[in-house]
């Protein structure tokens, strides 16, 4: 049997992973556009640090996800392991 808190925990980290990876997608797409403002004279080096941190932010969501879902997957391994023992 698993245990629901340890499946919710899983999905909840492949889901902040999957988002972490959409919104780095999108901030890579908005540094390069920010970066060749900046080029032409258009920009700010402020927008373009900013996009630097938001694109840490969004890479430790996605650390922070699989962090998340390796270690659910994990309890749910052994208890499904220590289940199997007790019953044998």
């Amino acid at each position: 049997m698993v245990n629901l808190k340890d499946r919710a925990q899983q999905v909840f980290g492949i889901v902040l992973m999957i988002a972490g990876f959409f919104a780095s997608v999108n901030l890579i797409i908005m540094l390069i556009t920010r970066a060749s403002a900046l080029q032409h004279g258009d920009g700010s080096i402020y927008a373009v640090a900013e996009s630097s941190v938001m694109l840490l932010v969004a890479a430790c969501f996605v650390w922070a996800g699989r962090k998340l879902a390796t270690m659910a997957e994990s309890a749910i391994y052994y208890r499904k392991q220590h289940a199997a023992a007790e019953s044998s």
